[in-house]
């Protein structure tokens, strides 16, 4: 619960309007013992000034707060780009904020947040655990979901890519080309967006009349070390195709693979997930996924000023599409 100024009136003996003044810098006929006093109330009772309600702007901040988990990856801020250019256009300033690396940075953001600056938020994790939860509380911090799911009883808006479509976009073209020993490095199990492009190839697969063998299921971490790492591993099973939920795993796994002698796709044939920039500079060239992030990115900031202005919520999945590259051929 927020603390007010009449919270800090009652805690330091004096009135709402000598708060106010010692507050907001304007004390010139205040005792500096009662400044003082005030101040360390105000500190004692952690407040968080609403600066939207101070007036920063006139009618409302027309700021908006765009949480990143990770600026180095090119799939977030491809949508970052893309969110805080549609902004400027309706009117708001999208301001970006990566995960903070430590407590003290959390709580910082966190008092931002609370305080009123932003009218709302889209957020790109479900790192960024605490603030949402934070907003999940305060029906005043309006926020929406971007590209990850989660289990919240709220249940936020979200726009994101269908994950399972996409899967079985790759799945059928992979049992299309004549594979069917194909396997899969999922991103973590416990990853709505993972699970659920594992589903949808698995469907596809089976729509084929085959069958998915449980032993060419391996787990990543969406880094390029892990696919890396994975390599040999996924390479004793003598898959005829793999299917990398990301393009960064994927990446790792060509690097390995040309370390080791391993032709793609004539040994191999290899699909990503994201459609990196970086992927049609890689020779041989990625197959991949795109998830289409600028979409996902502009109606993201669409649906938040939606939210901000009507409270209802609503879940948008931006249909995927494939891109054939040189690293997938027929069996």
């Amino acid at each position: 619960m927020r603390t007010t100024l009449r919270d800090i009136a009652k805690a330091s003996n004096v009135s709402v309007t000598t708060v106010s003044l010692v507050l907001n810098g304007k004390a010139n006929e205040i005792s500096e013992a009662t400044q003082k006093r005030v101040l360390a109330a105000a500190r004692k009772l952690e407040y968080t000034p609403n600066l939207a309600a101070r007036g920063l702007q006139k009618a409302s901040s027309n700021l908006l707060l765009l949480l990143v988990p990770d600026l180095e990856n090119t799939f977030y801020t491809s949508i970052a780009r893309h969110a805080v250019s549609h902004a400027l256009t309706l009117g708001y300033l999208l301001i970006l904020a990566s995960l903070p690396q430590d407590q003290k940075e959390e709580e910082r953001l966190l008092k931002m947040v609370k305080g009123g600056l932003f009218e709302g938020m889209l957020i790109l994790s479900r790192k960024f655990a605490a603030i949402r939860d934070e907003a999940s509380k305060d029906e005043n911090i309006p926020y929406v979901m971007l590209d990850e799911d989660i289990e919240d009883e709220t249940k936020p808006s979200l726009i994101t890519g269908d994950n399972e479509s996409g899967g079985y976009l790759v799945g059928d073209y992979l049992c299309e080309l004549g594979h069917r020993r194909i396997a899969f490095l999922t991103g973590p199990n416990d990853t709505p967006n993972s699970m659920r492009r594992l589903s949808g190839a698995v469907k596809a697969i089976n729509d084929r009349g085959y069958e998915v063998n449980p032993r060419f299921i391996f787990e990543g971490d969406y880094s390029a070390q892990s696919g890396y790492q994975m390599m040999a591993q996924i390479m004793k099973n003598k898959p005829s195709a793999l299917f990398c939920f990301n393009d960064f795993m994927a990446y790792g796994f060509l690097r390995a693979c040309k370390e080791n002698g391993v032709q793609v796709p004539h040994d191999i044939s290899v699909v990503g997930y994201d459609a990196l920039v970086l992927r049609s500079f890689l020779i041989p060239e990625l197959t991949t996924v795109d998830q289409h992030a600028e979409e996902i990115g502009k109606i993201g900031v669409e649906k938040l000023i939606g939210l901000i202005q009507t409270h209802e919520k609503e879940t948008i999945l931006i249909q995927p599409s494939l891109i054939i590259g040189e690293t997938t051929d027929k069996y």
